[in-house]
């Protein structure tokens, strides 16, 4: 008998064209993925993958079968998420994730100016530590209605088609994070293009949003040579930074931040000039239906609209 796990699995590769990620996605162990689709493909009688050392391809089958199975997944979660919401949504507040590198004096405004949404149901905000909400779909166990994100340079919405990206909140310039020893530590700021003369950590996570945190290349075309973190921990993330003496693209606001406290006195922020702010977003899954999430998206980018890197 075919199995859900089976096609979770094949979906989550085709879509990823990741063992990995897809792994990741749905919270179970490489091997575990896998053993599904190998079983999936002993169904099937035929190979679904085009796997090498380094990359992953859908066959004419596996496209074939992509093409059928992710519409009917998809409305499966969506019945499935609808139900769950169904059930005391009226009463059950709002539950609101933002990371830990946001200031507390913007959350707490925020939290001050929304403290409800138009139906009078209660908001709650809860910090989330984990990058992972990035890689937020109807299989996560993010215990989240609504998100806050920080997006890099030149991006205005997420790329994970699962979620919808509500309107700019706040935006903070650009800067590096680096250690103490680091040669750029003691600049007052650095030049986009002088990207490209030193190592930045570009986390994995970011491939749900469809791009590279750390672009490939500065505007004038010169390659900047990164290295890939696999972590979702914000706290891991910084430490294996100051660990490679590589750079971190981020945001002045982090020095502000709780996610700051773990690293205070061991880094410094430089700022970065010819990049366009960071900017924070809400998002949340796209299935909505009666539009109350969209409209308190959009009453919190009216309550953010002054609250950027001088903000106190």
């Amino acid at each position: 008998m075919l199995e859900m796990r089976e096609i979770e699995a094949f979906v989550a590769v085709a879509e990823e064209l990741h063992f990995g990620r897809a792994a990741e996605r749905l919270h179970r162990s490489p091997s575990n993925i896998s053993q599904a689709v190998r079983a999936l493909e002993q169904r099937v009688g035929g190979v679904l993958f085009q796997r090498t050392s380094r990359t992953v391809r859908l066959t004419s089958v596996g496209e074939q079968l992509l093409a059928e199975w992710r519409p009917a997944l998809r409305s499966l979660s969506t019945g499935l998420l609808e139900a769950r919401r169904s059930i005391g949504t009226a009463t059950r507040p709002l539950r609101v994730g933002y990371p830990a590198s946001l200031p507390e004096n913007i959350r707490i405004t925020l939290s001050q100016r929304c403290p409800q949404m138009g139906s009078g149901r209660p908001v709650v905000w809860l910090r989330e530590g984990l990058n992972g909400v990035y890689l937020w779909n109807a299989q996560s166990e993010h215990d989240l209605d609504v998100a806050t994100l920080w997006l890099p340079p030149q991006h205005s919405a997420i790329g994970n088609t699962y979620l919808r990206t509500g309107p700019q909140i706040c935006r903070s310039e650009a800067a590096l994070l680096v250690s103490l020893g680091h040669p750029l530590a003691g600049r007052v700021s650095v030049d986009v293009e002088e990207l490209a003369d030193h190592c930045l950590v570009n986390p994995e996570v970011a491939t749900a949003i469809r791009t590279e945190w750390v672009p490939e290349r500065t505007p004038a075309g010169r390659p900047i040579p990164r290295t890939t973190v696999t972590t979702r921990h914000l706290d891991r993330l910084y430490e294996t930074t100051l660990e490679r003496s590589a750079a971190h693209l981020t945001f002045r606001m982090l020095s502000k931040s709780p996610a700051w406290e773990s690293i205070r006195g061991r880094a410094t922020l430089v700022p970065v000039t010819g990049l366009r702010p960071f900017t924070l977003r809400t998002v949340w899954p796209g299935i909505e239906t009666d539009g109350a999430t969209t409209k308190f998206a959009q009453r919190l980018a009216s309550a953010g609209r002054h609250l950027n890197d001088n903000s106190r």
